[in-house]
């Protein structure tokens, strides 16, 4: 029997199963597109490092709490530690990391989040304040000079800031760049709640399942960190992109007000989207610099700088 409709009639319950499975198709087409948007760029370290000395790999901590980095720079500097988002690992600022500038300047230590890379047991730790924790063995193994600057990128940033409330003797400044950071901007996006249907669950790539499952309790952890972000005592510069789609610029200015007296510096990127590690990566370097000078540290020797490597 052929299924069919006559005018006023209801439609048959055949066309209501076809009009669902091209909406969940449509959405899968959807979700697997973002998926690649919000998956980090693969980054080949080694490139980066061309010619020069390879980094030191090292590792801080033991089981579940174990760091795994990545170090290069000026041995006995002052410490830049940087810190990835979700998804992602210690390449994910590697443009950064690898800059002869900076390297001239500082000790540059890039870090695999706990969960992330080489660092704890693989699980998910979806709390900023023991990502935060974690990253203090960072500190005890790298007693610079001065205290040390952190950069965060994406959800890098809320655990740098929790880093620094924690640690104000050893960190003097904090340099978030498309930072998740204003609670009340962290929505549950419609691609979020599709990839958490049974069905398409199985879908999804183990790292954006475990990227969710940090998100999912962030919106309530930045609420408190919020409360301790007024009795921040280390500078705080700010990096934005203007046209950022998955963290809005509304975050930068989150951080203003919070911050009221102290206020950070700001700088937003027009046309900029939430990427700004691998495509405006020069705009970081510049504030990362501007932290060391806000901390007294010398100027390095002109260093003639290596061209942006892009996978």
């Amino acid at each position: 029997m052929s299924h069919h409709t006559t005018p006023g009639s209801p439609p048959s319950r055949a066309l209501y199963r076809r009009s669902g499975a091209f909406r969940l198709a449509g959405a899968l087409c959807c979700l697997g597109f973002l998926m690649q948007s919000c998956a980090p760029k693969q980054i080949d370290l080694a490139q980066r490092f061309a010619g020069r000395p390879a980094p030191r790999m090292g590792e801080v901590g033991s089981g579940a709490e174990r760091i795994h980095f990545a170090e290069t720079g000026k041995p006995g500097g002052p410490v830049v530690v940087l810190i990835h988002g979700t998804p992602g690992d210690l390449r994910s600022l590697a443009e950064v990391f690898a800059d002869p500038g900076l390297a001239a300047r500082a000790t540059l230590v890039t870090v695999d989040r706990l969960g992330w890379g080489l660092s704890g047991d693989g699980s998910p730790v979806a709390s900023v304040e023991l990502q935060a924790g974690a990253l203090r063995a960072i500190l005890d193994a790298h007693p610079g000079p001065r205290p040390a600057v952190v950069v965060g990128h994406s959800y890098g940033g809320p655990v740098a800031a929790w880093l620094a409330a924690d640690e104000p003797a050893r960190v003097g400044a904090v340099v978030l760049v498309s930072a998740s950071i204003d609670p009340d901007e962290e929505r549950t996006t419609w691609y979020q709640t599709v990839s958490r249907w049974w069905i398409v669950r199985w879908m999804v790539p183990g790292a954006l399942r475990k990227a969710d499952a940090e998100v999912m309790p962030l919106p309530g952890q930045l609420t408190t960190l919020g409360t301790r972000l007024a009795y921040l005592k280390a500078p705080v510069y700010v990096l934005h992109g203007q046209d950022d789609k998955l963290v809005p610029v509304a975050n930068a200015d989150y951080v203003r007000r919070v911050l009221g007296q102290s206020s950070p510096i700001v700088e937003i990127i027009p046309g900029q989207g939430h990427f700004v590690p691998w495509e405006n990566p020069e705009r970081i370097i510049a504030l990362v610099h501007r932290a060391l000078d806000g901390l007294g540290v010398p100027p390095s020797p002109p260093v003639s700088p290596t061209p942006p490597h892009f996978p």
